[in-house]
């Protein structure tokens, strides 16, 4: 049992069906997720509005930030990254774009509600998901 619930462990089992077990795969994985992570970051900034002007150097400070501040290398310890936190992300970004694009809304809000309904978090990836979708529909709904 992880602490992050089954969810993360079941994407891990899945991501080592597709590539071989090992601490460099594992690395490469946590590099993918952490770059589609800020990727999202950047994903937010641009749909809420934010001209590109303001975006990049947000995401740039964002990066030089992420390697100042580690302890260890992206890879080293997957709990820090976004297997730990991506799903609050993810939450984010459909939010922010149902709220750009209201056309669009049930599209954008429906993948997130089937994750945590198929997705098992533990206790602090939970708290982390429930308080994001909290925020989230408190400004959704004014």
């Amino acid at each position: 049992m992880s602490q992050y619930g089954v969810g993360s462990v079941y994407f891990l089992a899945a991501w080592f069906h597709l590539a071989p077990i090992g601490y460099g795969t594992l690395r490469l994985l946590d590099g993918i997720l952490t770059a589609s992570f800020f990727a999202a970051g950047y994903s937010v900034l641009r749909v809420a509005g934010a001209p590109r002007l303001l975006a990049i150097p947000a995401m740039a400070v964002a990066v030089v930030a992420l390697v100042y501040a580690l302890d260890y290398p992206i890879g080293a310890l997957p709990q820090q990254g976004p297997l730990r936190f991506g799903l609050p992300m993810a939450l984010i970004l459909a939010t922010v774009a149902a709220l750009r694009w209201p056309r669009w809304s049930r599209v954008a809000l429906a993948a997130p509600d089937r994750g945590r309904r198929v997705v098992g978090l533990g206790a602090e990836a939970f708290a982390y998901t429930a308080l994001t979708l909290a925020a989230c529909s408190r400004c959704a709904h004014g």
